[in-house]
Order: C-alpha cells, then structure tokens, then sequence
C-alpha cells in the first residue's frame, strides 16, 4: 500500500515538545489538525501553547503551523492547555474545548473553556467558560463527534478538581449547537483518558482507560461503557477479560489515551489491528469483536 507520510508537527520546530495530536473533517477534502506544543519541555508540567494546521487537498499539503491558544492578549506560559476539537457540520462551527491552569496545580480549579471559528481556524471568538459549576471542570485528549441526532457530544475526565488521583469518565453535551453545555453521568472512580463514538443504532461506546487493575500499581483492562440515551447515563460497563490477568483480555490497556472513530451509516464490521510500538510492530494478541462499530481510524495521542 502506498502511503505518504507527513511530519505536521515536529519537536525542536516552535515548541520543544508535541503531544495530544487531533484531526478533525470539515468535508470537501479540508482537514484540521491541532497539537499540544511544550515550550521548554515534554512533561506534563511544562507550559504550553496549542497549535494548528490546515488542509484543503485531503492532507497532500497543509498550511503553515498558526497557533490557536493562547488568544491574542492572552499570553500567559505559566498555564498548561489541553484541547479538543469538534466539528459542527450543521452550522459550519469549529469548536475548541480547551482548560486552562497554573502549573503547579494539576488538580486544581480548571475551569473549562470554549472557544468557536467559522473560518477553519484562522480566528477565534473569546474564549468562555462551558459552565460555572464543578460537572464540567476536567480534561480531554479526543476529538468530539455530532450525532445523528444533532447532538455535540466530547468525553472527558473529571480530574482538574480532585486530587485524591482518582478521576473518573464522563461527557459533555450540547443540544442546542454549542451554546450551552451540561454534563452526563459520571463513571466510577479509575476510568480515565477516553473517547466516546456513536453507533448504528444511536446509542454511545465510550472506552477508558482503567488508571487500576487488581493488581495495583498496576493498571486494568481496557474498559467500556455503553450509553442508550446519548450519554446522560449509562446503561453497561464492561471489559473484554476472562479473568484478572490481562493476558485473558481481547484488548488489553496500553496504560495510555487510545482514540476511536465510528461511521454509525455503515454496514458490517471492519478490522482492524491496533499496534504498541517500542521497537517493532507488535499486534495485541486477541482479536476485539464486541460491538457493531465500524473503526475506520485510530487517532494517536501521545
């Protein structure tokens, strides 16, 4: 298979560091790509700012890096950012949700922001907050999907306000196209980094990373949850393991953020093999075939 590779962002190249890489569609063959850039360095600690580039030709050449946060006049390298972005194709808004905190408080007060462009990202409105109230304080690492329903749904981890080390999974959820937001049910206490997509029949997968397994420090398998009713609760909780040990599980954890994308208008399953990669491809060594969810891209974050 011919594939072309391109670097869209590279450390060294305006920030010393890159992480949490989205991608998002705007249709027509326009991509939008943001990332995380570290400034001085790669931990999480480390101030950043989060960057932006632009396709119109299906990601055969982009545009130069434009940096998207922070705001202008709003220059601040004390504050860690974490975005996602999300795509509202019924209004043609780009959304940027994003949380802002002084870096010595990781699990401080970081309220949520939120901030629109109708121009594929060469501006931004003023950024404000989601919501006042502590449902909505957290972070995310994916992109967000809209729903068949008209639906804007982004999952997220209840973790900025609680320093106990135990976060848990939830979304976000919007009605009336990103001008107000509100909060679904949380899940229990160790879900963690996820990505939530939709499926054939309109109900939501969110998948989590488990932060504890049975056997501590160690972490769990991958966990799932399935929700009827766009996210507000959730109906099952579950991982694909016949026992404790995660060598019995179909899709073991990679103690990291792992993403998904669904097309809930396609029929049958496609496969796919996801690959931990240290120093050659290696294949987890169970097959995943639980849901009726078309995977048709892993979007990495690092």
């Amino acid at each position: 298979m011919n594939q072309n590779l391109t670097n869209l962002f590279v450390s060294g190249v305006g920030a010393h560091t890159y992480r949490i890489p989205s991608l998002i569609s705007l249709g027509s063959g326009i991509l939008l790509c943001f990332a995380q850039g570290k400034l001085a360095g790669g931990g999480d600690r480390d101030a950043s700012h989060v960057f932006s580039r632009l396709s119109l030709d299906r990601g055969q050449s982009w545009s130069p890096a434009r940096q998207a946060l922070p705001l202008g006049g709003e220059v601040d390298n004390s504050t860690m950012y974490a975005q996602q972005a999300l795509y509202n194709n019924l209004t043609g808004t780009v959304f940027l949700i994003y949380n802002k905190m002084p870096l010595d408080a990781l699990c401080g007060a970081c309220v949520t922001y939120v901030v629109e462009s109708t121009d594929r990202g060469a501006s931004w409105s003023t950024g404000r907050p989601v919501a006042t109230s502590n449902a909505t304080w957290g972070s995310g690492l994916a992109s967000g999907v809209l729903l068949a329903s008209g639906r804007l749904v982004l999952a997220r981890r209840h973790d900025c306000d609680d320093c106990s080390g135990t976060p848990q999974a939830f979304v976000i959820i919007s009605d009336d196209n990103g001008k107000s937001w509100k909060a679904g049910a949380m899940l229990p206490r160790g879900w963690t980094e996820c990505d939530v997509a939709e499926l054939r029949n309109g109900s939501l997968v969110l998948t989590a990373r488990a932060l504890f397994g049975p056997n501590p420090p160690f972490p769990g398998p991958r966990l799932f949850a399935r929700s009827d009713d766009g996210g507000e609760s959730w109906a099952r909780l579950w991982a694909d393991c016949k026992g404790e040990d995660q060598k019995l599980c179909d899709l073991p954890d990679p103690t990291c953020e792992a993403s998904m994308i669904g097309d809930p208008k396609k029929s049958g399953r496609s496969k796919a093999a996801p690959y931990w990669d240290r120093h050659r491809p290696v294949p987890w060594p169970h097959s995943w075939n639980h849901a009726p969810l078309s995977v048709d891209h892993l979007q990495p974050t690092m």
